[in-house]
């Protein structure tokens, strides 16, 4: 369930697609679908050419590289739910300009250092838990889409 307001605008759409057209091309998926933010709590769902579902995905535009990627620790959570009851990995996708579409394989949240972050715009729960991912757990899988 949201309970926060959205700040995705028809940019942020398009960039999110490009980013899971090249993970899909780079993974050999065959397409993804956007998925119900109430349902499922993440961006999508990839297949193959026969429609079986090959993964999940959450995708994000990063505007440069830390040292570490923050990821809700509820996303994560649901990510990794999905993952145990379907045995289909779940990938966090982020872009960073100078540096290509990146990808992360999620794990269990307890894997991860797990603190209070987030954007502050003034907005509830802009600052939630997040689990940080160290940049270098990240692999580069396609070219910079854009600068």
């Amino acid at each position: 369930m949201t309970w926060r307001p959205r700040n995705e605008s028809a940019g942020d759409v398009e960039r999110e697609a490009l980013i899971l057209d090249a993970f899909c091309d780079a993974m050999s998926y065959a397409r993804w679908i956007k998925l119900s933010e109430s349902l499922y709590e993440i961006d999508a769902a990839c297949f193959d050419s026969l429609d079986a579902l090959m993964a999940w995905a959450e995708a994000k535009s990063r505007t440069k590289l830390y040292d570490h990627v923050l990821l809700s620790a509820a996303k994560a959570l649901q990510l990794y739910r999905l993952h145990l009851a379907t045995h289909v990995p779940a990938w966090f996708v982020i872009h960073v300009p100078g540096h290509g579409v990146m990808v992360h394989r999620i794990r269990a949240p307890h894997d991860y250092r797990i603190a209070l972050a987030g954007n502050d715009r003034g907005q509830n729960g802009d600052k939630e838990p997040c689990i940080f991912i160290d940049h270098s757990a990240f692999s580069i899988i396609a070219p910079p889409l854009w600068e």
